[in-house]
């Protein structure tokens, strides 16, 4: 029988729903690094089936991590889970609850496995989102730039006006 595990993916954590032998669910949290991974994949379960969001960077380390662990994931799109929730009527909004969302919508959808893109596929992926944060942070060091010469020029403005007052009045 396989173990669904849910996995809501913030930036600096991520909330993990673990199957109870019970039923129900246990919560844990781990940092969203690559120690905190680590330390997730030692505690999946056997056959387990994580579910996760496709949630830009955030997502990628983890996937990447799991996959390389052999484990089996599936990464949605946030609107099937959004959708879920609706039709589960869930009104609570936190962490720890999309978690057991996930799991619970794993365990019923049974959606497809993620497959691994190649390593060098990868590569070229990270090489473009690297040049794509480097061309936004020079255009906002820009921009940045061009706002305190906008703000000097002010300033230096209002000061060449008051000097030249002080130089043409003739007292």
């Amino acid at each position: 029988m396989k173990n669904y595990v849910g996995i809501d993916v913030a930036k600096t954590s991520l909330a993990v729903a673990f199957p109870l032998p019970t039923g129900g669910w246990t919560n844990t949290t781990f940092a969203n690094t690559p120690e905190g991974i680590r330390s997730l994949i030692k505690q999946v379960p056997p056959q387990a089936h994580c579910i996760l969001e496709a949630t830009g960077s955030y997502s990628v380390l983890v996937t990447y991590l799991l996959c390389q662990a052999e484990i089996n994931v599936s990464v949605i799109n946030p609107k099937q889970s959004h959708n879920f929730a609706k039709m589960q009527m869930s009104v609570t909004k936190t962490d720890p609850r999309d978690a057991v969302l996930l799991a619970e919508y794993g365990r019923l959808i049974q959606p497809a496995l993620y497959q691994m893109a190649t390593d060098s596929l990868l590569r070229l992926r990270q090489k473009r989102a690297l040049l794509r944060q480097y061309h936004n942070r020079t255009a906002d060091a820009a921009t940045q730039n061009f706002a305190e010469f906008a703000t000097f020029i002010r300033c230096f403005t209002r000061q060449g006006r008051s000097y030249s007052a002080e130089f043409t009045n003739d007292d």
